[in-house]
């Protein structure tokens, strides 16, 4: 789960390239696999990123013992959860209550919800999954002059995991920004978190972030960047910087840049519509927004429900 900071020295010339190819094979062997539980991630980030301990291994703001302890620990089943209740409202079966299954799952996980260091455990997993989906990404790159067949089959398998990591990113953003801007605050410090409210308002707005490739970069800098006390809604800084690259990047490239959710193309901000229900969903043009319609409605009917029941709160 962690991420190993130490830059190791690698070898130069021919040797060092072959050396390189080899580990990283060897690597995507682990990363490539199917994750289907928070499980498999801690499991796999272990394997790939020296989350096994050390010191020179960071757990982005969360605890070697929280992201090891696999069968004892309520964490990994609250997320693991909270993927399967995402994965059913996608598959919007006839009949089924949303409003149900979210009730479900807040009683079930009741006590885990309300903590801080819960939070932190969620985006510390979100950070380590982006950070390997880079890594992935820059392998991805180097193997792209390479024309064999084990080479294109190999591409096809890292690319179809980093869009399953991302995936799963999105979808454990959603649920970290929960812990930390609605739940804790509103239930063990009795902070307002209705519209109009500083904590609804950034509650909202970070939910809207995860739908952009920079605003998921900005969630996870931001959160793992910051301590959080499990005593006070309160944060100070502390020495995560594993996302300060990313952020900064981000900052330069993104600057003025959007993505369609339909095409899942990059525009200018400018050439980009919201959804007039949601606002959050952006698209380059009505044809986009019609043929997504499917795929977002549960989405932009999550956000319209939790926007009630900040009002009502």
């Amino acid at each position: 789960m962690g991420y190993n900071r130490k830059n190791k020295n690698k070898k130069s010339g021919a040797a060092g390239t072959v050396a390189s190819r080899t580990k990283n094979k060897n690597k995507n062997a682990n990363a490539n696999a199917l994750l289907t539980s928070t499980f498999a991630v801690t499991t796999m980030l272990a394997k790939t990123g020296g989350g096994g301990g050390g010191d020179d291994v960071c757990f982005h703001m969360s605890t070697k013992e929280d992201f090891l302890a696999y069968k004892s620990d309520n964490y990994h089943k609250c997320c693991d959860d909270y993927l399967k209740y995402r994965w059913k409202m996608a598959m919007r079966i006839p009949g089924q209550d949303i409003n149900q299954l979210h009730l479900e799952f807040s009683q079930q996980h009741s006590d885990t919800l309300i903590q801080n260091k819960f939070g932190s455990f969620v985006f510390a997993v979100c950070c380590g999954l982006f950070l390997l989906n880079k890594e992935s990404s820059e392998n991805l790159n180097e193997n792209e002059n390479e024309n064999s067949a084990d080479n294109t089959n190999n591409n096809a398998s890292i690319t179809a995991a980093i869009k399953q990591r991302k995936s799963i990113i999105m979808q454990l953003l959603a649920l970290g920004i929960d812990v930390r801007y609605h739940w804790v605050p509103s239930i063990v410090y009795g902070i307002s978190i209705a519209e109009g409210s500083s904590m609804g308002e950034k509650h909202r707005r970070y939910v809207r972030d995860i739908m952009t490739e920079r605003g998921m970069i900005n969630i996870i800098a931001r959160e793992t960047m910051t301590l959080w006390s499990s005593t006070s809604p309160t944060s100070s800084k502390s020495s995560c910087n594993c996302m300060e690259i990313s952020k900064k990047a981000a900052k330069r490239e993104m600057e003025k840049s959007g993505y369609c959710m339909g095409c899942q193309q990059e525009f200018p901000k400018n050439e980009l519509r919201k959804c007039s229900h949601c606002q959050a969903s952006k698209y380059c043009s009505t044809k986009c927004q019609t043929d997504n319609w499917s795929e977002h409605k549960e989405f932009c009917r999550e956000i319209k429900i939790n926007e009630t029941k900040q009002t009502n709160n």
